[in-house]
């Protein structure tokens, strides 16, 4: 995830490990990520995009409030999805990856957390909010399908496999389903409170039949079914 400033972003040649300079984003924002598809790099605050190779700023997306957090782009790479936080409320703007225009702006009542990013799973749009519920859209028009606070989220959230996990701060790590937010797993990783570890970023990884979650000061795996 790429931290706020304006100075210019660089890429390394996998060859050689040489520097590549790929652009400027100028200003200031928000925390924010970078998605590469194809001949295009995609920033989500500010939204914007830029040609791979060159670093050339192809559009920059206008809106009336601040960018935050990881963006998502849809399967067909039509539709870049970012969050953003207002004076009172926050929510998701859709743009369109052709010239930068607004597709749509779902407004939420909540703000998208900034550590964390938006994931798209079929064509549900999957929000983790800064005050505790993750919320799922319709990804076409923005409809809320379920919102669902399952526990106090110590971490990020990854979704795989049609399941939402998280790590809660009583060291229990759930899976939500995407298709209504019910409980479809529960784990305890570790006993501890991780109010007071610092792990505010950790999010839970699955690999094949495990799921490893890091924390500030212990690596964890552990046995899913």
């Amino acid at each position: 995830m790429a931290g706020g400033g304006g100075g210019p972003r660089g890429g390394v040649v996998l060859a050689d490990g040489s520097g590549r300079r790929r652009g400027a984003l100028g200003g200031e924002f928000a925390a924010g990520g970078v998605i590469v598809r194809g001949d295009r790099v995609y920033t989500s605050a500010p939204p914007a995009a830029f040609d791979l190779a060159t670093g050339r700023e192809l559009w920059r997306a206008e809106l009336q409030d601040t960018a935050l957090g990881g963006g998502a782009l849809n399967e067909a790479g039509d539709t870049l999805y970012v969050g953003w936080i207002g004076e009172s409320s926050g929510g998701v703007a859709a743009i369109d990856t052709g010239d930068g225009s607004l597709r749509g702006l779902f407004k939420l009542g909540v703000t998208p957390y900034f550590a964390d990013r938006l994931w798209l799973s079929g064509d549900t749009l999957i929000v983790p909010s800064d005050e505790g519920p993750i919320v799922a859209l319709d990804a076409a028009d923005g409809s809320e399908r379920w919102r669902v606070t399952r526990g106090v989220r110590a971490g990020t959230i990854t979704v795989a496999g049609g399941l939402i996990w998280q790590l809660n701060s009583d060291s229990h790590v759930v899976a939500l389903r995407v298709s209504d937010g019910a409980l479809a797993r529960f784990y305890s990783a570790i006993n501890a409170n991780l109010e007071i570890r610092g792990s505010f970023t950790a999010r839970p990884s699955p690999v094949g039949d495990r799921m490893i979650v890091a924390l500030a000061d212990a690596l964890i795996a552990f046995e899913v079914e």
